[in-house]
């Protein structure tokens, strides 16, 4: 990231924050500042917001919504995705490692029911299938979303583009509680 995208970008932080309630994490908005508990560098800016609504495999939208944010470390100045649900209480999961798709064992399909990761011997079972429609600034998007995990509880989210193309991501779920707003608007 170039010197003038970083002073950009510190621009668009929000004002500090105080007493922000956790339905707030479904309203973050551009320049919002949170501190996530256990990260290396606590700091993290929204610098994009997503929204996805659960479709059937037709692409007709369902009830269901939850949004995805791109979130800038405001140290090094990576990128990680926070996803934010209310699936029967709040539910956040950070992306970490991102997955080559040509380190993928098998092309993700529903059909593809477990997966390895490069010469690694943990295996990943398919957990949950959801097809959804994307939405951002951009306009929208239909995407194939496939959970699968480990025997050992690692997470890897698989998402498939109606362009074809594909994205892959350990992720982790964190604790709402341990997300703090420190800047909002």
């Amino acid at each position: 990231m170039e010197l003038r995208e970083k002073i950009d970008l510190v621009r668009k932080i929000a004002a500090p924050a105080s007493g922000v309630a956790k339905k707030t994490l479904l309203s973050l908005k551009v320049g919002s500042v949170l501190r996530l508990k256990g990260e290396t560098s606590p700091l993290f800016m929204v610098d994009d917001i997503f929204d996805y609504t659960e479709t059937n495999k037709h692409g007709d939208k369902k009830s269901f919504t939850w949004k995805e944010y791109s979130l800038v470390n405001l140290e090094d100045f990576t990128t990680r995705f926070l996803e934010i649900e209310d699936d029967d209480g709040l539910h956040a999961y950070l992306t970490g490692e991102k997955v080559p798709q040509g380190k993928l064992s098998e092309i993700p399909s529903t059909k593809t029911k477990s997966l390895r990761i490069g010469g690694k011997h943990d295996e990943f079972y398919l957990d949950e299938v959801c097809h959804a429609a994307f939405s951002n600034k951009n306009g929208d998007e239909q995407v194939l979303m496939l959970d699968y995990e480990t025997d050992n509880g690692t997470l890897l989210g698989v998402e498939v583009w109606e362009s074809g193309n594909c994205e892959a991501f350990i992720y982790s779920e964190v604790k709402t509680k341990d997300i703090e707003v420190i800047a909002h608007d």
